[in-house]
């Protein structure tokens, strides 16, 4: 009896082993996401983590969030915080990483500063390059990071990433032709107008004003035209040539790697 009584403990102390195992690996928060100053709930702390795996799952990359606070001083140059941030951003990925395609959002708050740091490897750097990609990024953050709305800034952080890494697999970007058009519209506009005005103005000036008459004659001074002799004369002629085809025919090929970089800002 002893002996039957001792085999359901060991039952149930490996059920509880499993079971918490699994909780833990569901919850993840103890493995990529890092919230050393506790922005962030266990609630949504859980959510975040759930939305982590299942993108990296689906595009087999590496993803990685690390909050922290009073990091870098107030009163620190831009140019040398970015520089500060982009050392301990990278030492951050490489320590971190469990794939060679990775992203990083990392920030930290600073004084009343939030700042903050976009780090992407491989694939990661390809779908949020420097440019469009990150602006756009930087952009969807900063209205969350403003707010001190950390958990929706790493929701759209991870919203983000998703649609980029989505854009990339069908061979496009996340930076649509309609959103860049609607940004450079105003623009567009005011410059067509610029220089349409201008236009106008010039043919205006080397205008001639003259008073209208009936009948085409009195428009010239009188016995001022004498018609002595006429001919045909043409003013332009057209040849045309046609280049006779080449036989040889090239072609090349553009090729190119994996990179890696980052950006971020203060807000």
């Amino acid at each position: 009896m002893k002996s039957f009584n001792r085999y359901i403990a060991v039952f149930l102390a490996l059920l509880m082993i499993a079971a918490f195992s699994v909780s833990v690996s569901a919850d993840g928060s103890d493995d990529l996401l890092f919230d050393d100053a506790d922005f962030l709930s266990s609630g949504e702390e859980k959510k975040i983590a759930e939305e982590m795996k299942r993108i990296e799952d689906e595009y087999g990359i590496c993803i990685i969030i690390y909050f922290t606070r009073n990091k870098y001083p107030s009163d620190v140059d831009e140019e040398d915080l970015m520089d500060m941030m982009d050392r301990d951003a990278r030492k951050l990925i490489y320590d971190h990483k469990t794939k060679e395609d990775a992203v990083l959002f990392y920030m930290s708050l600073d004084g009343g500063y939030r700042d903050y740091y976009f780090y992407r490897l491989g694939r990661c750097f390809d779908a949020i390059e420097y440019g469009r990609e990150e602006e756009l990024l930087k952009k969807r953050a900063e209205k969350y990071l403003t707010q001190n709305d950390f958990y929706g800034a790493a929701t759209e952080f991870l919203s983000f990433t998703d649609e980029a890494m989505l854009a990339l697999s069908n061979g496009g970007s996340v930076v649509k032709k309609t959103d860049v058009l609607a940004e450079y519209l105003p623009v567009i506009l005011l410059v067509s107008a610029v220089i349409a005005l201008v236009s106008v103005l010039i043919m205006k000036s080397q205008m001639k004003s003259v008073a209208f008459k009936n009948e085409a004659h009195m428009y010239a001074a009188k016995d001022s035209f004498n018609v002595r002799s006429a001919a045909d004369i043409f003013l332009y002629r057209t040849v045309s040539r046609m280049r006779k085809p080449d036989n040889n025919s090239g072609g090349g090929s553009r090729g190119g790697g994996s990179r890696g970089g980052g950006g971020g800002g203060r807000c």
